[in-house]
């Protein structure tokens, strides 16, 4: 039996992507999940870089690079919560779209991956990753770019 060998290439700061392309406007394909990160908060970005290098295969690319519209992703929403662009063209937010990230790396990410489906893990995550969001800038490489807006205040980042 011959095992398969997944070879890595090298996207947009050294993230991972199966074309071996820069992640750039053209970067996302329907055979292929898209995380887009908040590139003006470091948190999120280092977030990114820590997924890719954990064997993540998802595009990782800037949220400022996108075409937000042409993916259909609420601009607004994507300051406050990660938006992840699925191989069928949906998009899911927050600890969905963390998780969907785990189902494109190794096992043991797929392997949780799954179980965060699972109640009560479900719930642990989606309230996890509501606590981290609202408080990212407090985190190690957080930037003032990294507070979470409500929506009814002004957005920055995206102009």
């Amino acid at each position: 039996v011959r095992k398969s060998v997944r070879r890595r290439t090298s996207g947009h700061f050294g993230f991972s992507n199966r074309s071996g392309t820069r992640a750039g406007p053209s970067w996302h394909t329907p055979d292929m999940v898209t995380v887009l990160y908040d590139a003006d908060c470091g948190f999120c970005t280092r977030c990114a870089e820590v997924l890719a290098h954990w064997g993540a295969i998802a595009v990782m690319a800037p949220l400022q690079t996108a075409d937000l519209i042409a993916l259909g992703v609420d601009a607004s929403r994507a300051l406050r919560e990660l938006p992840t662009v699925l191989d069928d063209g949906g998009v899911v937010y927050g600890a969905e779209a963390f998780r969907v990230a785990l189902t494109t790396g190794p096992w043991w990410m797929r392997t949780l991956a799954r179980l965060l489906r699972l109640w009560p893990l479900s719930v642990l995550a989606r309230w996890t990753y509501a606590a981290v969001a609202a408080n990212r800038y407090r985190l190690p490489g957080a930037t003032d770019a990294c507070a979470v807006r409500r929506p009814d205040q002004p957005q920055s980042g995206l102009g």
